[in-house]
């Protein structure tokens, strides 16, 4: 134990010279802000690492208050460990032993320090001796963590499975080219098996139709659209009959398509309801690359009636 009852060391080498002072500067990560109208706080934060601050006395010649466990050893010794712990770029550690003459042990130092920076300062007044102020920063271990990762079990189960009916392929779109003679009812009724759907491809031609779906021209190309289920339970129509249909022959009817028909024929009769999405009314049709709209008003059977064009006809004619 040296002279002065203190012994400083830095990793396995003992100093020669105790140093008078050592500065122990404990940091703390606090930060201190400035707030609008309120002042200043402090932010409380975790502690920073702590700063070791020293002077030593380097002796070139053997000193009675030194100390030299392992011998006398010049100042250059001392100077190439010191050089050898800042090129290792390795902790080590930093021991201050503190004991009272009667042997009872006092609180010393113990930590793994870092070399951060060394000054050497040679002085007349010193003759050969040198002094060297140290600079240690406290170390903390810290590592990096590692897992091993199964890249096909992390996929298969963040990717749920799905069911084949949960992903349908998109319905096909077909066209249709209007021919004189077509209604928007009779075309649904060839594509859907029921007139009453219409309203699906008016809806996805209007761009092309215009503003009234009973106005369609031959030579236009309408969309098909696919319809789902919920769009059939929504357009379906509601017919209740009360009476059965009869054979008619003379009279005037109109039958579920929406087509009015003059007597002379063979038809069926009224049914008391008949529920639509729209009132459906029959194409028009070119006569002479003419336009013509029918303007149908109910007729007796076999009596006469007088069209848009101002005709007249007979109650067993068609009307054209």
């Amino acid at each position: 134990m040296a002279k002065s009852g203190y012994v400083v060391q830095m990793d396995k080498c003992t100093l020669p010279v105790t140093p008078s002072k050592i500065q122990i500067k404990i940091n703390n990560g606090n930060e201190t802000v400035t707030l609008i109208n309120e002042g200043e706080i402090n932010i409380l934060k975790m502690e920073k690492l702590t700063d070791i601050e020293f002077e030593c006395s380097l002796p070139q010649v053997k000193r009675h208050y030194a100390f030299y466990p392992s011998g006398f050893q010049l100042a250059q010794y001392y100077l190439d460990y010191f050089e050898a712990l800042k090129k290792s770029m390795k902790p080590f550690q930093f021991i201050v032993s503190r004991k009272l003459p009667n042997g009872t042990a006092l609180t010393g130092v113990n930590m793994k320090v870092s070399l951060e920076a060394y000054t050497i300062t040679e002085d007349a007044k010193d003759g050969f001796d040198m002094e060297v102020s140290i600079k240690l920063k406290q170390w903390r271990d810290y590592g990096t963590k590692t897992e091993l990762i199964n890249l096909e079990e992390l996929t298969a189960a963040s990717v749920p499975n799905r069911e084949e009916n949960n992903s349908p392929a998109p319905a096909e779109v077909k066209s249709y080219t209007v021919v004189a003679g077509d209604c928007l009812w009779t075309i649904a009724k060839q594509f859907y098996g029921n007139g009453a759907y219409y309203s699906a491809i008016y809806d996805a031609n209007r761009d092309i139709i215009g503003g009234n779906p009973n106005l369609i021209i031959p030579g236009q190309v309408l969309a098909i659209p696919a319809v789902d289920a919920d769009y059939k339970s929504t357009y379906v129509p509601t017919v209740t009959a009360t009476e059965k249909p009869t054979a008619t022959s003379g009279g005037t009817h109109i039958s579920i398509a929406g087509h009015i028909h003059g007597g002379g024929g063979r038809s069926f009769g009224m049914v008391s309801k008949l529920v639509l999405p729209l009132p459906i009314q029959p194409p028009k049709k070119e006569t002479d690359n003419k336009k013509v709209t029918y303007d149908y008003s109910r007729h007796n059977g076999g009596g006469s009636h007088r069209s848009s064009s101002g005709r007249s006809h007979g109650g067993g004619g068609r009307v054209f």
